[in-house]
């Protein structure tokens, strides 16, 4: 495809063409020559504008003195871990010298000369100007006396006009956007005669209503043509990040594992400070990052495939333990790339690849078919072929971590476990990662896949994402259990229904508790015409409650986990205290009301697989089952 993807090896030629589909055929010139100007900050272009950018400091100041203080913004607050530790590794700049916005509170104007923001990103400038009045409050007299800059790897022009304008801001970028390549600009280099780019602007608002109606431009009607490796600002297009109405994305927005209150346990390998959201999030995950010895080589290669910071530091040490070298970890991500959408006669193939090392290999079944000698992950075309001789549920194809592989293996039998949350088909491939400390990749074949390490699921691959799993599922429902007055072998039968139903890709609406207050809200169910037993989600077989989960409607569960009703529409109150989220739906804004204005728990899944659950109006757990 040649100069249509620029983004390297982050995005294959395949998905590039599979999204340019989407598009309808005379309106795939327009999409191509955005495309053309797209720009893509992979690892090596953030490295060496890191490196620009220090020397744009060291020029503007003449010296960087010790009492030069860095503080992590990135945008929206996300990636400035990223942003410092990139920095810190291509500047040899010490973790002292990074601190937060609160710790300049305690800084005293003779102490630091030069006070430096650092940021990947500015757009209309506004958040930006954020952070100077917050640091003017802490420390008026530093923001007068110091040299306070903002430096970031690129800018809108507009953005750093009014920073300039409203702020006592230094601005330094390395790159800056010009109003002539924004697509739709007047003076756009993009779409220069008139009539082309009011065909443009009809295309990119024809989409963006349908995937973002509140900013179908982008946010400020940005027009943004710009991506990082690790995210895509709001101001970009919404062509090239949303995932709403089923949209096929090239640079997907990260969704976020959500555990507010942290219930259930920090994902598997993940610092907790890491884990939590506060104001010290940036400064303990760029530590973390820094405390793992990884060639940069591989940790270039894990952003470049898995694109967060979390992600990072749930894999680092797992492929650091391994002992993967950098070209076999880099056939590796290749082979996942093509085993996550692999097609055979028309149907997705599930497989799995398990890494193995050496001396955990006789924890496995003697090999049901070996590969020849000198097979590597090198030889993709004959371990494509050997991978398909058996399905995931089933077993493996095992490598070393040298990238040799050895052959397929079937699983032994897993253990039953009553309270797994696992559906079955997963169970023994977990067990095989527990037996082996292996790392394992399981593909279903339908453009979905899941880690685990050590019987541990660490993330889930859907809807062109990676998402984090929690670390203690049972710990999380046993607390909830108890807060909201729910049997706990009931609420844990109650997720695992949940979690079924995800894999599946079926949505459901299910309230558990308080159900007097709950159907006094409700409507008469639509089952009039239906007559079924007594159910409870401890007693009865799976199937026949999930069917009724299927449904439109409601399903009410008791606390003893008696199904009460299902099919039942629910009207909360107009009033009754509910979080939105942006592009969830009219069940979202139901399950988060009924909890509400009830004393109930609510969970809410939807067909792409997020499971939310909400309690008293607010979320408690949102995952990617």
């Amino acid at each position: 495809m040649g100069t249509l993807n620029p983004f390297g090896e982050a995005v294959s030629d395949e998905v590039v063409a599979d999204w340019l589909n989407q598009f309808e055929p005379e309106e795939r010139d327009v999409a191509e020559q955005l495309l053309v100007h797209f720009r893509f900050y992979g690892f090596a272009q953030i490295s060496a504008a890191l490196r620009e950018l220090h020397a744009k400091i060291l020029a503007a100041t003449r010296d960087l003195a010790s009492s030069t203080w860095y503080v992590p913004v990135g945008y929206v607050a996300k990636s400035g871990s990223l942003i410092a530790y990139f920095y810190k590794i291509q500047n040899e700049v010490t973790q002292e010298s990074f601190i937060l916005i609160s710790d300049l509170k305690n800084i005293s104007s003779d102490r630091a000369s030069t006070i430096v923001f650092l940021d990947d990103y500015i757009g209309t400038g506004h958040q930006a100007a954020q952070v100077w009045n917050a640091f003017r409050s802490l420390n008026p007299r530093l923001a007068e006396e110091a040299t306070v800059i903002f430096a970031a790897i690129v800018a809108m022009r507009r953005g750093v006009e009014y920073l300039s304008q409203m702020t006592g801001f230094r601005v330094i970028v390395v790159d800056v956007i010009e109003e002539s390549d924004l697509p739709l600009a007047a003076q756009s280099s993009i779409f220069p005669a008139d009539g082309d780019r009011a065909r443009a602007r009809t295309i990119l608002e024809k989409y963006g209503a349908r995937l973002r109606p509140k900013g179908p431009l982008g946010y400020g009607n940005s027009q943004g043509l710009l991506g990082f490796i690790y995210s895509t600002p709001n101001n970009t297009l919404p062509i090239f990040w949303s995932t709403e109405s089923g949209w096929k994305p090239l640079l997907p927005h990260k969704e976020s594992y959500r555990d507010p209150s942290s219930l259930f346990g920090p994902p598997a390998g993940l610092p907790k400070e890491a884990a939590m959201e506060s104001p010290d999030k940036p400064l303990a995950e760029s530590a973390a990052l820094s405390g793992y010895e990884i060639a940069p080589e591989i940790a270039s290669k894990i952003f470049t495939e898995f694109r967060r910071t979390d992600i990072f530091l749930v894999l680092a040490p797992v492929v650091r333990s391994l002992d993967i070298p950098e070209g076999a970890f880099s056939q590796l991500l290749r082979l996942i790339g093509e085993l996550k959408h692999l097609v055979h006669e028309k149907e997705g193939v599930s497989s799995a690849l398990l890494v193995v090392p050496q001396a955990a290999l006789e924890e496995l079944p003697k090999l049901a078919v070996s590969a020849a000698s000198g097979i590597t992950l090198a030889s993709l075309d004959e371990v494509l072929a050997i991978i398909q001789l058996v399905k995931a549920a089933d077993g493996a194809l095992v490598i070393r971590p040298d990238g040799t592989v050895l052959g397929t293996t079937l699983f032994p039998p897993a253990a039953d476990d009553a309270l797994s949350f696992l559906p079955l088909r997963y169970q023994k491939a977990a067990n095989a990662s527990l037996k082996t400390g292996g790392l394992l990749f399981f593909f279903t074949g339908e453009g979905r896949a899941s880690v685990f390490h050590s019987g541990q699921r660490l993330l889930a691959y859907r809807g062109a994402s990676w998402h984090l799993q929690p670390s203690d599922m049972k710990g999380g429902v046993r607390t909830l259990a108890k807060r909201y007055h729910v049997d706990e072998p009931a609420l844990l039968r109650v997720f695992q229904l949940c979690f079924r139903l995800s894999d599946e890709g079926h949505g459901a609406l299910l309230v558990v508790g308080d159900h007097q207050r709950v159907l006094g809200l409700a409507e008469p169910p639509k089952t009039a015409y239906m007559r079924w037993p007594q159910m409870n989600v401890g007693l009865t077989e799976p199937e026949a409650i999930l069917g009724l989960m299927r449904q439109d409607g409601a399903t009410i569960i008791g606390a003893d986990g008696t199904v009460l009703q299902g099919m039942t529409p629910l009207r909360p109150p107009v009033d009754a205290p509910g979080a939105v989220e942006v592009g969830r739906g009219t069940k979202h804004a139901t399950a988060a009301k009924i909890s509400g204005a009830t004393g109930s728990l609510t969970i809410a899944v939807s067909v792409d697989g997020r499971i939310t659950v909400y309690g008293g109006g607010e979320i408690l757990l949102k995952i990617m089952g």
